[in-house]
């Protein structure tokens, strides 16, 4: 909670898969998968996931990576 990429103000919108959900806060990534298939993790370390997950995201699931910054 300390981080300021989590309290921080900065947010953007990723892209995503159909069916899911993504969004940035500095170099912290959030993928939510609402889809009716697994899918591919982004890459990142994983900080936090709501399920069990390997290479794919399960459906209903959550995870919150560490990611690399934005170079825009």
């Amino acid at each position: 909670r300390s981080s300021p990429d989590l309290t921080g103000e900065e947010f953007a919108w990723a892209s995503a898969p159909s069916g899911c959900l993504s969004f940035r806060r500095g170099s912290v990534a959030v993928l939510m998968n609402a889809s009716g298939a697994a899918v591919p993790l982004p890459p990142g370390r994983v900080l936090l996931g709501s399920g069990p997950m390997d290479a794919k995201l399960p459906v209903d699931t959550c995870v919150w990576l560490h990611a690399a910054p934005n170079r825009d």
